[in-house]
């Protein structure tokens, strides 16, 4: 793990934007008329450090070389925030603020997570939310429910949360946050249209009235879901969002 940490230290990130990925990033803008905006989504650190590491190992790492774990993170937070304005560096686009997409944040007690992940949030919001109106958005598939206090601290007023958890319970936690969901993906998938009607009912009854609301499935669409589903969805939002 030692070895590991010094390679990352190492990394030169600038070396990511190769001239053949410039150019590809030059003919796209120029066939669709449309500017990238390089840097405006990351992953976050519990799945980045997941993806790096493995799950089973960073669980291991986390309980047995909690120190060795401060320095891997602790380089995370320096070499993500340099990568993310290097790839903005290369974009002629306005930015206003940052997402963050972190499935396997459920992973890490709200002990771990504070001492680990919230570090690299704060700067991150630092660096590209810094703010009030700024977007600190955050996304998770998961129940990562015993995190979501700290997230509520550190300022993220944007969220997607996993389909597990009641709107009502986001909505009592992150009083004042844009809320995306809470549609279960399956459900939108695989349910009668009487549940996908249901899921809409209890949406807009815990959450239209605030107006800080977007409803959407708690995730994506998941694949395979049938056309004749999403318009059963569409015709509930229009039906039971109206103030």
């Amino acid at each position: 793990m030692k070895n590991f940490i010094e390679k990352m230290e190492k990394i030169d990130v600038k070396k990511v934007i190769t001239p053949e990925l410039l150019k590809a990033k030059e003919d796209y803008e120029k066939a669709t008329g449309k500017k990238l905006r390089w840097g405006h989504m990351t992953r976050g650190p519990a799945t980045i450090a997941t993806s790096l590491l493995g799950t089973t190992n960073l669980c291991m790492l986390l309980m047995d070389e909690p120190e060795l774990m401060d320095e891997f993170f602790e380089i995370l937070k320096e070499k993500l925030v340099e990568y993310i304005k290097n790839l903005r560096s290369y974009c002629e686009v306005e930015y206003n603020g940052i997402a963050i997409n972190d499935d396997n944040c459920f992973l890490f007690s709200p002990k771990l997570y504070e001492r680990y992940c919230a570090p690299i949030l704060e700067s991150l919001f630092k660096n590209f939310a810094p703010r009030k109106e700024d977007t600190r958005y955050q996304h998770s598939d998961s129940n990562m429910q015993h995190l979501i206090p700290i997230l509520n601290e550190l300022g993220v007023n944007s969220v997607n949360f996993g389909p597990e958890i009641h709107p009502a319970t986001i909505r009592k936690l992150m009083p004042h946050a844009l809320i995306y969901g809470q549609m279960p993906p399956f459900v939108l998938r695989n349910g009668s249209a009487e549940e996908i009607i249901e899921y809409v009912k209890r949406d807009m009854q815990v959450l239209k009235e605030d107006g800080n609301f977007i409803e959407t499935p708690a995730g994506s669409v998941a694949s395979g879901t049938p056309l004749e589903n999403i318009k059963i969805y569409m015709w509930a939002v229009q039906e039971f969002g109206k103030i």
